[in-house]
């Protein structure tokens, strides 16, 4: 006999419904309508293609494979433009959060601190260049702040970023020069910087694959092969470190079970593809294992005889540095002190490019911007063992590609490269995006 408060057989053994995730989660929770139209707000257009020229001409170079743009300046042009039609598309909400966020701040700092340093300079004429040189960075880095803070706008960006990381592949496979075995794009990057592009492109385009579209699905599948050719032809060893880093990190931050697929998956094509690899490419990488005669350890063009005397740059100027830029006028310096002549070598590591040339004030920033970067970055990724909130949205991709570069940059000179800017931004608008993403689940949070 059932009472009247007691639940009937259906009700007892019905089951539970299932919580709805992501975006809808939040909308079916009651959050405010207008946080929810937000969260998909597209970009205008305009802007959209303005920072596609933007990613082509400053990021991968394109444009520099065509010797008669040079005279142009594609990069200073779209640059400009893109921060007036963004600016101008940016609701008062957007540009008032965009120069709140810590990200865009810390940048400026940077970019401040490297200005204060051009009057002791070793050399003032190649400091005012390479802060003319870097507009361009400065200039992306606030345009994509400006983006309106949407799961929209950070997808689209992804996506631009990935194209662009294919295309400039396909232009150094038909285009590019072959020099001692190893892969470069004439007039534009050399194997190691090329190898760094590969290697921040894969992560990104591992990410898009994770996308609902079966076409996005199969077009980043297509470029991942693409970049992984690319790298491998290149011979970067520092490249095949940091894709390692960043495609470890991108399957330890996949959800759930996909996680254990990723592994099994990167694993499968790391033994699949090592006997189709160039036999220069596989000798560069075994020889990793014995670096005693190696000439990045016995020479003094090496890059451990540079790092040793960028140190001493380092502690010899510990406040201004040597002057962003300056660093091989330090090494011309230093071999006209030795009377003899040579090569002046670039740093061949942004960490210790930063502190040499802008002492140790500028190495601070230059660490907190980064380290605030990868922390917010981390976010958009499942660590293991946490269990996902039902509202969970991941973009391991972001914390992958991330990572990625910040490794090949223990052995570039990519301190101020406009590659390391668009990931910071692409950082910077995923904090705007998972603010309003909180907001949206009614748990404001401060990032």
């Amino acid at each position: 006999m059932r009472t009247a408060g007691s639940p009937n057989r259906a009700t007892r053994f019905a089951a539970p419904k299932r919580a709805p995730s992501g975006l809808n989660a939040s909308v079916q929770a009651g959050a405010p309508r207008r946080i929810a139209d937000a969260l998909t707000q597209p970009v205008p257009m305009a802007v959209l293609a303005v920072l596609l020229a933007m990613l082509a001409t400053s990021v991968y170079r394109l444009n520099e494979l065509a010797l008669v743009l040079r005279f142009v300046k594609p990069a200073l042009l779209s640059s400009a433009v893109g921060v007036v039609l963004a600016w101008n598309a940016a609701s008062v909400a957007d540009k008032g959060s965009a120069f709140r966020n810590k990200s865009f701040t810390l940048v400026a700092m940077f970019f401040c601190w490297c200005a204060i340093t051009v009057p002791t300079s070793l050399y003032t004429g190649v400091a005012l260049a390479t802060i003319n040189g870097s507009f361009p960075a400065i200039a992306l880095m606030l345009v994509l702040v400006l983006l309106p803070a949407s799961l929209v706008a950070l997808d689209r960006l992804v996506l631009l970023l990935t194209a662009g990381g294919g295309a400039l592949g396909l232009a150094a496979l038909t285009l590019g020069a072959t020099l001692e075995g190893r892969l470069s794009v004439t007039y534009t990057l050399d194997a190691n910087d090329l190898g760094a592009i590969m290697a921040m492109t894969i992560p990104l385009a591992l990410g898009c694959m994770r996308r609902k579209s079966m076409l996005t699905r199969v077009w980043a599948g297509v470029i991942v092969m693409l970049a992984t050719l690319v790298l491998v032809r290149t011979g970067s060893r520092g490249a095949v470190v940091g894709l390692v880093s960043g495609t470890l990190l991108f399957a330890l931050l996949t959800p759930g079970v996909s996680r254990v697929r990723w592994m099994i998956f990167l694993g499968i094509g790391v033994v699949v593809s090592w006997p189709f690899a160039p036999a220069t490419f596989r000798d560069r990488i075994l020889g990793m294992a014995n670096l005693e005669d190696d000439y990045n350890t016995s020479a003094y063009g090496g890059r451990q005889e540079i790092w040793k005397r960028g140190r001493g740059y380092a502690y010899s100027h510990p406040v201004f540095g040597v002057g962003i830029g300056n660093f091989p006028i330090a090494e011309g310096d230093r071999l006209a002190e030795m009377g003899t002549t040579g090569k002046w070598s670039a740093a061949h590591n942004a960490y210790l490019q930063v502190a040499a040339e802008l002492g140790f004030p500028g190495f601070a920033i230059f660490v907190t911007m980064l380290v605030h970067s990868a922390r917010r970055a981390l976010k958009w990724g499942a660590l293991p063992r946490q269990r996902a909130p039902a509202n969970a949205d991941f973009r391991p991709e972001i914390p992958a590609a991330f990572a990625s570069f910040l490794v090949c940059s223990i052995f570039l000179s990519s301190a101020y490269s406009t590659a390391l800017y668009a990931l910071l931004g692409m950082i910077a608008l995923g904090e705007r995006v998972r603010i309003r993403l909180e907001e949206s689940a009614g748990n404001p949070i401060k990032i």
